[in-house]
């Protein structure tokens, strides 16, 4: 953290939700309820604000735009990307989805707009089939973005659910 920010306490990842809604309502998560948390979504103003701020003190680390909402369910998706990547141009924009609505188009445009990784997840059959489409678009475009591909195996016990990671 020296080297790359000047500070040891430097934070290294921002996580934005942007907005509180999920297509999906896997039992491991808060918006597993009936109507999960309701739809709110953060506003523009805000978060290119949080943007603006990162970009003052020379934010370099991830931004990751993301956390129990599906990005891909915000139309506004792209944009802030592309904001975010024009204001911090040495960050990581890593992009966490269910898969479901993230089509080739959306991830060229997103690819397109400086989102330089995915982390994908195949909860349903059209997530699969999406993360399937993907993959055959990158095996024959080098586009230079980071995917990984999450399988989730369930476990559980008394504990809970535990998710398997390959």
């Amino acid at each position: 953290l020296w080297l790359q920010f000047g500070s040891r306490d430097m934070f290294v990842t921002v996580d934005l939700e942007l907005n509180s809604a999920c297509n999906l309502r896997c039992h491991y998560c808060p918006n597993f309820t009936v109507g999960g948390r309701g739809v709110k979504f953060m506003s523009t103003r805000l978060f290119k604000k949080i943007i603006d701020e990162l970009s003052l003190i020379g934010f370099r680390g991830n931004i990751h735009p993301s956390f129990f909402g599906e990005p891909t369910l915000d139309g506004r998706l792209v944009k802030l990307m592309g904001y975010t990547s024009s204001k911090l141009p040495k960050a990581t924009i890593r992009v966490f989805s269910n898969s479901t609505k993230l089509t080739v188009s959306l991830y060229k445009r997103l690819v397109k707009a400086g989102v330089s990784g995915f982390v994908l997840t195949g909860h349903t059959a059209k997530g699969k089939r999406n993360i399937t489409r993907i993959k055959a678009y990158r095996s024959k475009v080098d586009d230079g973005t980071f995917v990984q591909y999450n399988k989730f195996v369930h476990f559980t016990n008394r504990g809970g659910h535990v998710p398997l990671v390959n």
